[in-house]
C-alpha cells in the first residue's frame, strides 16, 4: 500500500458524481490515495468542462448523471484523447452498461457501493501502467 500511495500522491484525478451520499463516501478513499489532487464534478456535463480546462491522469465517473451520462462523458473524453485512462463506478450491473464501456476502451469497472478490495487493485492497476 505504501508504495502506491507514493505513486499516487503526484497524479491529478477527475471525479465525477452526481450522488451526494456516494460523492461524500468516495471522496474520502481518494483523498487518501490522491491528496489535494482531485477534482469533483457533479454531473456529466460539469465533468466534460473540467476535462477540458485541465489534463486528468485517471477520471472516475458515475454512468447515471443528469446533463450527460457517464458513457457519453467517456465517449467525448475518449474522443479528445483515447489514451485517457476511465473508470466508471455504477450501481448498476447492466450489460449493455458493460458492453458500451468495453466498445470505448475504459480502463475500469466498479460496483456500487465501493469496496477498498475491488478499488484499490483498480487503482494499482492503472497507476502501474
Amino acid at each position: 500500500m505504501q508504495e502506491l500511495l507514493q505513486k499516487t500522491q503526484k497524479m491529478k484525478v477527475l471525479y465525477v458524481e452526481d450522488d451526494d451520499n456516494v460523492r461524500l463516501q468516495t471522496l474520502g478513499v481518494l483523498q487518501i490515495l490522491f491528496p489535494n489532487n482531485t477534482d469533483i464534478a457533479t454531473n456529466g456535463l460539469e465533468g466534460w468542462k473540467k476535462y477540458q480546462a485541465t489534463t486528468y491522469d485517471l477520471v472516475l465517473t458515475d454512468i447515471s448523471m443528469p446533463k450527460m451520462n457517464g458513457i457519453e462523458l467517456s465517449k467525448k473524453i475518449k474522443e479528445q484523447n483515447s489514451s485517457q485512462s476511465i473508470i466508471i463506478i455504477s450501481a448498476h450491473n447492466a450489460q449493455s452498461n458493460l458492453l458500451e464501456a468495453i466498445e470505448l476502451n475504459i480502463d475500469g469497472f466498479l460496483l456500487k457501493p465501493i469496496k477498498m478490495d475491488k478499488f484499490i487493485p483498480v487503482i494499482e492497476k492503472q497507476v502501474n501502467s
